[in-house]
C-alpha cells in the first residue's frame, strides 16, 4: 500500500515537471504561441494523481506516513504500559 501511494505521488511529481520541460524545447522559433498555449494548459490543468479530489503529492504521502507512525508508536506504548 505504501508503494502504491509513493508511485501515485511520483506520477504527480512528473506532471509538475513536464510544463517547464516542454517550455524549454526549441523548435526554431524564438516565441512559439502554440507551445505557450500548450504549456499554459498543462500548468493550469494541474495534472496528476487524485484520490477523492485531493491531489496526491510526495509531501502529503510522507506526512501521512509520519502521522501513521506516530499513532502506531503511541498505541504500542499504551498497550505495553498497560500490560505491566
Amino acid at each position: 500500500l505504501a508503494q502504491l501511494f509513493l508511485c501515485a505521488a511520483s506520477v504527480t511529481d512528473h506532471c509538475e515537471r513536464l510544463p517547464p520541460f516542454v517550455n524549454s524545447l526549441g523548435f526554431g522559433r524564438s516565441l512559439d504561441a502554440d507551445r505557450l498555449y500548450l504549456v499554459e494548459y498543462m500548468f493550469y490543468s494541474q495534472a496528476g494523481f487524485y484520490i477523492f479530489e485531493v491531489r496526491v503529492t510526495r509531501d502529503m504521502v510522507l506526512k501521512a506516513f509520519y502521522i501513521s507512525g506516530m499513532a502506531i508508536f503511541y498505541f504500542a506504548t499504551k498497550v505495553m504500559a498497560a500490560g505491566f
